[in-house]
C-alpha cells in the first residue's frame, strides 16, 4: 500500500500538471503557478521528484540564464536527457513547475537536471535538490530592496552549500564567490581568467567588494577584468585569488556574434567559440565548461559543444526586423549595465538605443542603482547614438540619468510605452543597422511578448 508521503506527492503532481495544462491551453506561460499549487499540497515535492537524478544548480548575480543554457547545450551534446527551467523561473515554485512538467523524463537513466536558481532561494532548495554541482557565477550588488547588501547574499549561498554536498564551481576572480570555497576546499573547483588575459588594474572601475572579508584591508589587484573581478590579494592577511582549474588564457577575436578564446584545463588548451557576444559571456562559458567537468564530462568535449548554445531570451537576443535588427540586452544592476554599455559603445551597427527602466518587484523597486552605472562612458567615448529612447514605468528617471550622463537632450525621446517607442525608433534607423534595447527584467518580458507576436518568436518558456 502506498505510503502517505507518496500519496501526497502524487496528488501534488497531479494538481500541478492540471494547472499547467489549463494555463497553457489559454496561452499562458505557466512557469510558477503549477509549482505553487503543488508545493502547497506537498512541501517536500522538490526532494521527491529530484531524488534519483543528478542535479546541477546555477546561481549568482549575473549570467545565470546564459550559463545554464551553455551547460545544457554541452550535456545534450553528450547524449544526456536535459531537464531545465528554460523560462528562467528560478524560485522554488518555478523549479517545482519544471520538474512537474518534465516528470516523465526524469526516470531516464541519461537524465540530468540543470536549474537556474535565485540566490536567495538557493539556501532553501539546495538541501531538497541535493545538487552534485553548484555554480556561483559572480556576486554584485543587486535589488537592495530584496537581497540587502552583498554580505546577505553571501550568507544565503553559504547556507545553501552547508545544506548539500555539491561540488562548488566558483569564479576565482570574484573575491566574494571565491570566498565560498574557504573551508570547502575539498569540494571546490574554480574558474577564471589568467592574469595575462586581464586588463591593467587602473583600467577598470570598481565600487563594491573592494575590501577583504576577513580583515577589512583594501585588496591590491595585479590585473582586472570588470567590476571587482580580477587577480586580487589582501596585503594584510594574505587571502588571495585561488588558483583556478579552468582558465581563459587569451581572447583571439570578438564580434557581434560571439568570441573566440583559448580555454585551458591542466595541460590541455583549446580554442573555444562562444556564440554569445560580450566579454562577460566568456565568464559564463568558463562557468559552464567547469560545471560540465565537475559533472564528469571531458573538458575537450565541453569546449567543443559550446557553439551549440542557443541565446536566452532577452540576453543578447537578436531579432531580425525586415532590413533592420533589434538586439535585446537585459540590464538589472550597475555592473551588468556597465558591461551592456561597453558592448553598445563597441558595436559598429548602432542605429539607435532604447533604455527601458521598470520598478516592478522582479526589477527591484529601488531604481537608484542606475546612478551607480557608468553611463558617462557613452559621451566620454563619443559613442552617443544619434537616437536615444527612455522608456518604462520610470521613463522620466531614465531620461534624467541619460541627460546627466552627457546625452544631449535633443537626442532623447521619452515614452513609457516601450513597444511604441521601439517601433518608432526602429523605423528611423538606417537599413542594415541595429536598434539596441537595454531593458530591465519586467520591461524586457512585456516588450518581448509584443515582439514575439509581431515577428513569430518562440515563447520565453519554450
Amino acid at each position: 500500500m502506498p505510503s502517505r508521503a507518496r500519496i501526497r506527492t502524487r496528488t501534488a503532481v497531479a494538481l500541478g500538471a492540471a494547472v499547467l495544462r489549463f494555463l497553457r491551453l489559454v496561452g499562458k506561460g505557466a512557469t510558477t503557478l503549477p509549482g505553487k499549487a503543488a508545493l502547497a499540497v506537498d512541501p517536500g515535492l522538490l526532494q521527491a521528484l529530484a531524488a534519483d537524478v543528478p542535479v546541477a544548480c546555477v546561481t549568482g548575480t549575473n549570467g545565470k540564464t546564459t550559463t545554464t543554457r551553455m551547460l545544457c547545450a554541452i550535456l545534450r551534446g553528450r547524449g544526456r536527457t536535459v531537464v531545465t527551467n528554460r523560462s528562467g523561473a528560478n524560485l522554488a515554485t518555478g523549479l517545482a513547475t519544471t520538474l512537474i512538467e518534465s516528470r516523465k523524463r526524469l526516470p531516464d537513466p541519461k537524465a540530468v537536471v540543470v536549474l537556474e536558481v535565485d540566490e536567495a532561494a538557493f539556501r532553501r532548495v539546495a538541501g531538497p535538490l541535493a545538487p552534485r554541482a553548484a555554480v556561483v557565477t559572480n556576486l554584485f550588488r543587486d535589488q537592495l530592496d530584496r537581497y540587502g547588501e552583498l554580505a546577505t547574499t553571501l550568507r544565503f549561498l553559504s547556507e545553501g552549500l552547508d545544506a548539500c554536498g555539491a561540488t562548488l564551481v566558483a569564479n576565482a576572480d570574484d573575491s566574494l564567490a571565491a570566498s565560498l570555497g574557504r573551508g570547502r576546499e575539498d569540494r571546490a573547483l574554480y574558474f577564471g581568467f589568467e592574469p595575462g588575459a586581464m586588463l591593467p588594474p587602473d583600467a577598470v572601475r570598481a565600487t563594491e567588494a573592494t575590501h577583504c572579508l576577513s580583515c577589512g584591508a583594501a585588496y591590491v589587484y595585479a590585473a582586472r577584468t570588470y567590476g571587482h573581478l580580477g587577480d586580487f590579494a589582501c596585503p594584510s592577511c594574505g587571502w588571495r585569488r585561488p588558483a583556478p582549474s579552468v582558465t581563459l588564457r587569451g581572447i583571439l577575436a570578438e564580434s557581434p556574434t560571439g568570441s573566440r578564446a583559448v580555454l585551458a584545463c591542466g595541460d590541455e588548451a583549446l580554442e573555444a567559440h562562444v556564440p554569445v557576444p560580450g566579454r562577460y559571456n566568456l565568464y559564463n562559458a568558463l562557468a559552464a565548461v567547469s560545471a560540465a567537468v565537475a559533472l564528469g564530462e571531458p573538458f575537450a568535449e565541453a569546449v567543443r559543444l559550446l557553439p551549440d548554445t542557443d541565446v536566452g531570451f532577452g540576453r543578447m537576443e537578436l531579432i531580425q526586423a525586415d532590413d533592420r535588427r533589434i538586439r535585446l540586452v537585459l540590464v538589472k544592476n550597475p555592473a551588468g549595465f556597465d558591461q551592456a554599455v561597453d558592448f553598445l559603445t563597441s558595436a559598429d551597427d548602432v542605429g539607435g538605443a532604447v533604455f527601458a527602466l521598470n520598478d516592478g518587484i522582479a526589477d527591484g523597486t529601488d531604481v537608484s542603482w542606475i546612478w551607480d552605472a557608468d553611463l558617462e562612458r557613452l559621451a566620454a567615448r563619443d559613442r552617443v547614438p544619434v537616437r536615444v529612447g527612455a522608456s518604462g514605468t520610470r521613463a522620466a528617471d531614465m531620461a534624467l540619468r541619460l541627460s546627466y550622463a552627457g546625452v544631449p537632450g535633443d537626442r532623447i525621446e521619452t515614452d513609457p510605452d516601450a513597444h511604441a517607442l521601439v517601433k518608432r525608433m526602429l523605423a528611423a534607423c538606417p537599413p542594415g543597422s541595429c536598434l539596441y534595447v537595454l531593458p530591465t527584467y519586467t520591461a524586457m518580458l512585456a516588450l518581448r511578448a509584443r515582439l514575439a507576436a509581431e515577428f513569430g518568436l518562440a515563447g520565453f518558456w519554450e
